[in-house]
């Protein structure tokens, strides 16, 4: 167990109205602010003070990132600039244009690779111009195919497959 479950065993998730009563919440509810507050604790903890330390420490052209995302085979061949951008501007701290580069990167390597293991990634349809792609939140359900436990894990809260965990909309 590490110490950020050790923290959150101790800590109530009880939340109140106006008058002090307690709120009414489902179980999903609890288990999303649960999540929630876990990647909160290990961002503030663990993440940005590591990150500021290198940061502070060197700084990175984007040739390097570039470079990362070239000798990743994680990565397919048509993302790699792209990806390559979005990892830049995490480390150069502008979070908020890394999400909006990198999620749908995601998104299409989720899909490339659940592609490439056999899993349908279209709707079919006997009219063309109403074919399109199979939901995000039902791909996730694939993810254990492709990924690991703890990727799988992220991926699932991330992109929606459990009910009310949809981070990927807030």
């Amino acid at each position: 167990q590490s110490h950020v479950e050790t923290i959150f065993d101790h800590i109530s998730m009880t939340q109140v109205d106006g008058e002090g009563r307690p709120l009414a919440h489902d179980q999903n509810y609890f288990e999303r602010q649960e999540y929630i507050s876990r990647i909160e604790c290990a961002v503030k903890g663990i993440l940005l003070p590591a990150h500021q330390e290198m940061y502070g420490n060197h700084k990175i052209a984007p040739i390097a990132f570039e470079d990362l995302s070239k000798r990743s085979d994680f990565v397919p061949a048509g993302m790699k600039e792209v990806v390559a951008k979005g990892l830049f501007y995490g480390y150069n701290g502008d979070y908020e244009t890394a999400c909006y580069v990198l999620l749908p990167q995601l998104e299409s390597i989720l899909r490339a690779r659940l592609l490439a293991k056999g899993v349908v990634t279209r709707v079919k349809n006997a009219d063309p111009l109403k074919e399109g792609e199979v939901g995000l939140s039902t791909l996730v359900g694939y993810c254990d195919q492709v990924f690991d436990e703890n990727i799988s894990y992220e991926m699932k809260r991330l992109f929606g497959s459990v009910p009310e965990l949809n981070l990927r909309n807030e």
